[in-house]
């Protein structure tokens, strides 16, 4: 993740992004376990890629602080793609998409209103508008190893789209890189 931000940086001219929580069914031989992916839009000005994060519980289980992988960033093309990965690497299936507007990002935590307007289950108590809280886990030698919490919110949802947002006036601190993909 690249950059430092915060809503006071912003100011009022907070935009809409999209995120989608697609579960990654992996084979067998993979060595790992399936898992659901957490793929979040951000501004062209940090990135063109979606910042991902794996979960090994499913949407309606996030509430109370939750382990998550901060995994390498993916294509944008996954807002929108279901089916097989390529090289064996299984397949996706969408569960849960929606809308996100940043309120803070920096290198160690991100936090996020997060608003759902999909999933395919009888839960529709999920489909409240949450804020979401990602944040490093100060406790785990490994950096990839974040925590991620929801709480509910009865802030007025109010963003515009993301061709208006403006991050250019944001203040930056560059990460480390990743590894390079596989």
């Amino acid at each position: 993740m690249e950059g430092n931000s915060t809503l006071e940086e912003f100011g009022k001219n907070l935009a809409c992004f999209r995120f989608v929580v697609l579960y990654h069914q992996l084979p067998a031989e993979s060595g790992r376990s399936s898992h659901w992916d957490l793929m979040l839009q951000q501004p062209l000005a940090w990135g063109d890629e979606l910042l991902t994060f794996g979960v090994s519980v499913p949407p309606e289980d996030w509430g109370p602080p939750t382990s998550v992988q901060h995994l390498p960033n993916h294509r944008p093309l996954y807002l929108d793609y279901e089916g097989p990965i390529s090289d064996n690497r299984g397949s996706v299936t969408r569960v849960l998409e929606g809308d996100i507007q940043w309120l803070v990002k920096t290198t160690d935590m991100l936090t996020l209103e997060f608003q759902p307007a999909r999933i395919p289950s009888d839960n529709n108590a999920f489909l409240v508008r949450r804020v979401l809280r990602i944040r490093k886990n100060p406790g785990k030698a490994n950096q990839n190893e974040w925590e991620m919490e929801l709480q509910s919110t009865d802030k007025p949802w109010d963003c515009d789209s993301p061709a208006e947002f403006d991050a250019e006036s944001v203040r930056r601190e560059p990460d480390p890189p990743h590894p390079p993909r596989n």
